[in-house]
């Protein structure tokens, strides 16, 4: 993972509102391992944490347990501090870390967590579940039904992620007792697409962050995610929804203006392309601008 020294969100999110914890809650942090730089390095030994435990078992060797997902129970606020200086040093992802609180020990919130990493698909394959991952949370509970979000986020009474705006965001659950989360989850192809296409815009940065990131400069990164998820909406109004096409117009959006596309020249050939009459590759030799 290349680490940025011009910015890092953990620099700047500070601590959660969190809800003033009742007797018996525990303060939790579950970190991506694979968003990290060498979690077993940096993460090994944390002040405060009391314990901690791994979505993946234990006895992980080096290599899986810097993939895997791990929950640490923490002592107090200070303790959190210290997990977010420790992102700051070894971290640029926003969904490296998750908050919860839960009455639930460790292991069991481990169990309770580790059930959910399962979901079956439309055509009927199971893939992971990315809910660990804080920039995916708040898309995936978006697409669920109500009953669905119910019994899924069952495990804990506060969930604090970093949204796409690089502020703490609260989603909503409700701990219940006993676990009513007892068969994975299956989604139909309707919530498949509307997490796809609320998870691209993603896509879209790190594409941008590998190959050209001072060209992405050109957006604040808290403004990232709204920038390509507006240039994706309009791509598709116009037809576009293939991977390259979509790449090359939110390229476009970068280096010609994020409203490119209300030049004279640009509408009547984007119409054009809507017809299906031309090809973006062939609008770009075509206009000059």
């Amino acid at each position: 993972m290349a680490m940025s020294t011009a910015y890092n969100l953990w620099r700047f999110a500070g601590l959660p509102s969190l809800v003033p914890l009742q007797s018996g809650q525990n303060l939790y942090v579950l970190v991506d391992g694979a968003q990290i730089d060498d979690y077993r390095k940096n993460f090994r030994v944390i002040p405060g944490a009391k314990d901690r435990a791994s979505l993946a078992g234990s006895d992980l060797s080096a290599e899986r347990e810097n993939v895997a997902q791990h929950l640490l129970r923490l002592e107090d606020l200070d303790a959190l501090k210290g997990v977010l200086a420790r992102l700051m040093e070894s971290s640029v992802s926003h969904g490296a870390m998750s908050v919860m609180v839960s009455s639930r020990a460790t292991e069991d919130l481990a169990v309770a967590l580790g059930r959910r990493l399962d979901v079956t698909l439309p055509d009927l394959f199971d893939c992971i579940n990315r809910f660990f991952d804080g920039r995916v949370a708040p898309h995936w509970l978006s697409v669920l039904t109500p009953e669905q979000r119910t019994r899924f986020t069952a495990f804990a009474s506060q969930w604090w992620v970093v949204s796409h705006e690089h502020i703490w965001s609260s989603l909503a659950c409700s701990e219940i007792q006993p676990d009513p989360f007892s068969e994975q989850m299956v989604i139909s192809e309707r919530q498949q697409a509307d997490m796809i296409d609320a998870c691209y815009p993603y896509t879209v940065i790190d594409h941008f962050e590998q190959t050209d990131p001072e060209l992405l400069e050109r957006v604040p990164p808290a403004a990232q995610y709204g920038w390509f998820q507006r240039a994706l909406a309009v791509a598709r109004r116009y037809g576009i929804d293939d991977g390259p096409d979509s790449m090359l117009f939110c390229t476009l959006t970068l280096t010609r203006g994020e409203r490119f596309f209300d030049a004279p020249a640009w509408g009547e050939g984007l119409q054009q392309l809507q017809l299906q009459q031309t090809r973006l590759r062939d609008l770009m030799k075509a206009i000059h601008d």
